[in-house]
C-alpha cells in the first residue's frame, strides 16, 4: 500500500489495515515523540510506522520549518511538538536548503518555539533568500521585535511577512491565554508596531478559545483602532499535541457562534481585513453569509495550484471528518468536516449542511 501521513486516527487502525505510515522531517533516531508514541501504541519495532528525513513534495506553497523547541510563552493550545529539534545554524540552513530544493512553490514559514529567541535568525532569513525562496514568513509572539534595530535587521535580511500572535485585547486575558504576565501584553503591542514601522507586512494570528471567545467583537474593534489596516488570521483552538492536555480551553462551536457572528458583522462594518482558516479554524457552516472571508483551500490539488497562498495546514485533512448533518451541504466536496478529536468529545450535531 502507498505511504500516508501519520495521524492518530489512522494509526489506531494501522495493524488491521496493513498500511505503512510515514512521519517526516526528522530522522527516527532523534524523533523522540514518534518513538514514545510507537511504544504506547505497541508499534515500537513495527517497520510499518517510520520517520523519514526528507520532506515529501506536498505541492503546498509555504513549508513550515520549526527552528527550536524553546518558547517564553505557555499557550495551553499550542500545537507545536515538544520534541521539535533545536537546530544548530548549520542544521537550520540544511532544512532551508531542503525546502529550496524540493518545493515547486518557493515559500517558507520560520517558526518554533519562539524563533526570535535565536540570535542567528537574521542570518537564516538571509540564507533562505539567497537560496531563491521568495516568500519568507515569521511565526512569532513578537518577543525579540521590540529590541532596537531588530525588526529592521529582519526586513533587511529578506523577511517577507510576520504573523504575530495576539489572542486578547486586555492584559488579564492575554496573560491567562499565554500563561505569562499581564505586562507582556503591552510588549506584544509594541512588537507589532515595530514590525510595521520596519516595513514588514504584519498579520495578526488570533486563536479563538474558551478564555477569549466572548471578547471577539471587542477584539476586532480594538485591533481596528490600534492597528489600522492590519490583516488578521483567525483560528479555532487546535486539538493537537499540547492542546490535548488542556481540555478546558476548548469551547463548543455552538457556544462561540453568537459572539463569532457578532465579530464577523463588526469586521464587515469596519472593513477589517481577515482570513478564516477552514482547516484550523471554522468550517463553512459557521461562516454563513461571510464566506468571502473563508479560505476554501482543502485539497492537495487546489493547494498545488494556488501555491504561494497555502501552508502546511493542508496536510491536516486526514485528522478531520464529516458529520451526518453534512450530507447534501454545498461545500461537502471541498470541506473536510471538523476535527475528529472535537467531534469525539462533543458529538457531531453542531455541523449542519449549508443548502
Amino acid at each position: 500500500m502507498p505511504d500516508v501521513f501519520l495521524t492518530r486516527e489512522l494509526l489506531r487502525d494501522a495493524l488491521a489495515s496493513g498500511a505503512r505510515f510515514v512521519d517526516y522531517g526528522i530522522t527516527e533516531g532523534v524523533n523522540v515523540g514518534l518513538r514514545n508514541f510507537k511504544r504506547r501504541m505497541g508499534f515500537l519495532e513495527d517497520p510499518r510506522v517510520v520517520s523519514v528525513e526528507e520532506l515529501p513534495d506536498l505541492g503546498i506553497g509555504r513549508q513550515d520549518v520549526s527552528l527550536l523547541e524553546a518558547c517564553n510563552f505557555g499557550c495551553g493550545f499550542c500545537y507545536r511538538e515538544p520534541w521539535a529539534p533545536n537546530f544548530s545554524t548549520a542544521e537550520a540552513k540544511a532544512e532551508i536548503d531542503a525546502v529550496a530544493r524540493q518545493r515547486e512553490h518557493s515559500g517558507i514559514a520560520l517558526s518554533g518555539g519562539e524563533p526570535t529567541l535565536r540570535e542567528d535568525l537574521p542570518e537564516l532569513i538571509a540564507h533562505a533568500r539567497s537560496r531563491g525562496i521568495r516568500d519568507i514568513q515569521l511565526h512569532s509572539n513578537g518577543w525579540g521585535l521590540v529590541e532596537p534595530g531588530y525588526a529592521e535587521s529582519l526586513e533587511a535580511a529578506g523577511l517577507s511577512s510576520a504573523m504575530i500572535s495576539l489572542h486578547a485585547y486586555t492584559p488579564e486575558v492575554f496573560a491567562r491565554v499565554t500563561s505569562t504576565k499581564p505586562e507582556y501584553f503591552d510588549r506584544t503591542l509594541f512588537a507589532i508596531d515595530r514590525a510595521r514601522e520596519a516595513g514588514i507586512r504584519t498579520i495578526l494570528s488570533h486563536v479563538v478559545n474558551a478564555y477569549n471567545y466572548k471578547d471577539l467583537p471587542e477584539w476586532v474593534r480594538f485591533i481596528h483602532q490600534r492597528f489600522p489596516g492590519i490583516e488578521v488570521f483567525f483560528f479555532f483552538v487546535y486539538p493537537s499535541v499540547k492542546g490535548l492536555s488542556a481540555p478546558d480551553m476548548y469551547p463548543r462551536l455552538s457556544e462561540v457562534e453568537p459572539y463569532w457572528y457578532d465579530a464577523l458583522r463588526v469586521v464587515d462594518e469596519l472593513g477589517v481585513r481577515i482570513t478564516v482558516d477552514n482547516l484550523a479554524g471554522f468550517p463553512p457552516c459557521f461562516m454563513r453569509g461571510f464566506e468571502h472571508h473563508s479560505r476554501y483551500w482543502f485539497t492537495r490539488d487546489i493547494a498545488s495550484r494556488i501555491g504561494d497562498e497555502c501552508d502546511d495546514h493542508t496536510i491536516k485533512v486526514p485528522e478531520m471528518r464529516h458529520a451526518p448533518g453534512c450530507a447534501g451541504c454545498r461545500w461537502e466536496d471541498v470541506c473536510p468536516g471538523f476535527w475528529i478529536d472535537y467531534l469525539d468529545r462533543f458529538g457531531d450535531g453542531e455541523l449542519q449542511a449549508v443548502p
